[in-house]
């Protein structure tokens, strides 16, 4: 029979590979555009580097962090609560993951901006060789055309409006911004607000183990500090979707920010309506 540190490892080992996967499938989908048109963007951009691929600064920050969970003796991919002694996914880690690839997707989509801005600027030209040139060298300008597309390479001669590289410069700008993002990416700063937002896009179906395994986690990391704010904005978010049922809940999480680590089965218990069943009432 397995156990439960055996369970944990390839749970760990698991989610670990999918998040490789997806990230390496990026890098290189990334890395064979910007290879593709480096020339091309440095001589419209006037660049003096390269540009980055952005699923990689993703990848070295990830890395970094995960160094961070191991340092505290946690995982960023799965964890084991304390509560069941039960496997299941990090939710810090997770959230973590979601906010940054918030970052990289942002990147992503980008770059598929400035592809288009060159498809943009390729048409332009197509359709002023269909108007200029006599139907013998139309064809065999439109062939020039078509080869570039096929082989990835930008005709560089063909002209660009002022409009064309005025968007192409400001997409550009917004890309190394969400790259230097991610670069800057630290814990302190950006925890709380990720744990929020994945939760609120969540579907928890029961707001007491979730809290516990914050806690739990958040303690193991050293952020405890900020625990009440999480649990308030969790409480927020169910209280709105129940009318008012875990009022009692948010309450006792108004917690001075000297005491922050709050135990979660204590407030249940002591609740003003302790006959309710948050586990079959919070969906």
């Amino acid at each position: 029979m397995e156990t439960i540190q055996e369970k944990f490892s390839n749970i760990e080992k698991e989610n670990k590979q999918m998040v490789t996967n997806m990230i390496m499938r990026l890098i290189v989908e990334q890395t064979n555009f910007i290879d593709a048109q480096q020339d091309y963007f440095k001589k419209v951009l006037k660049l003096k580097s390269k540009i980055p691929v952005i699923a990689t600064t993703f990848n070295n920050k990830l890395n970094q962090i995960s160094h961070i969970f191991m340092e505290r003796g946690i995982s960023l991919y799965a964890t084991i609560n304390k509560k069941t002694n039960e496997v299941q996914d990090s939710i810090i880690g997770q959230a973590i993951l979601v906010d940054l690839l918030n970052y990289t997707t942002d990147g992503d989509e980008k770059l598929k901006q400035i592809n288009q801005i060159q498809e943009d600027i390729t048409q332009d030209n197509v359709e002023h060789i269909h108007s200029s040139l006599t139907r013998a060298n139309r064809l065999k300008s439109i062939a020039v055309v078509i080869k570039s597309i096929i082989t990835h390479t930008n005709p560089v001669e063909f002209k660009m409006k002022k409009e064309h590289k005025r968007k192409m410069k400001s997409i550009y700008e917004e890309y190394m911004e969400l790259n230097e993002q991610i670069w800057k990416y630290e814990l302190k700063d950006h925890l709380e607000q990720a744990v929020i937002q994945y939760i609120s896009k969540s579907n928890v179906p029961n707001i007491l183990e979730l809290l516990e395994i914050i806690k739990q986690e958040l303690t193991q990391l050293g952020y405890e500090n900020i625990m009440p704010k999480i649990g308030e904005a969790v409480s927020k978010q169910y209280e709105k979707e129940k009318s008012g049922q875990i009022k009692p809940i948010l309450e006792r999480l108004k917690v001075d920010i000297q005491n922050p680590i709050v135990n979660v089965k204590e407030m249940h218990e002591q609740s003003e309506s302790p006959k309710m069943n948050y586990k079959n009432e919070v969906r």
